[in-house]
């Protein structure tokens, strides 16, 4: 991907465009290689990047997020993406649920 200049340059204009709706967000990038669109990613304000890669490339990904200062975003993990176990925390809002008081919700 990365001597396809053209693709690679679509894909960053496309990220750099959603960048409103990838700021903050928790992003997995699956089938990463060396991690291009992990770092846009990041570099577009998303708060958290999991960066999965199932060849050892992922050594070299890592050290390449490094050089770029991305390392406090973009997370390289090595392994199958059905075989991956990331712990986050997450919200969660049920559209039901909106508008309704936590115990209206839980005594029901």
């Amino acid at each position: 991907m990365l001597g396809d200049v053209p693709r690679t340059d679509a894909y960053r204009r496309a990220i750099e465009a959603q960048a409103a709706g990838i700021k903050d967000r928790v992003v997995m990038d699956v089938g990463c290689g060396t991690g291009i669109l992990s770092m846009m990613a990041a570099r577009s304000g998303a708060k958290r990047v999991y960066a999965i890669e199932a060849s050892a490339l992922a050594n070299d990904t890592r050290a390449v997020v490094v050089h770029n200062k991305l390392d406090n975003v973009v997370q390289v993990v090595q392994g199958l993406v059905e075989q991956v176990t990331l712990f986050l925390f997450i919200y969660f809002f049920h559209p039901q649920f909106l508008g309704r008081s936590s115990w209206e919700t839980w005594s029901t």
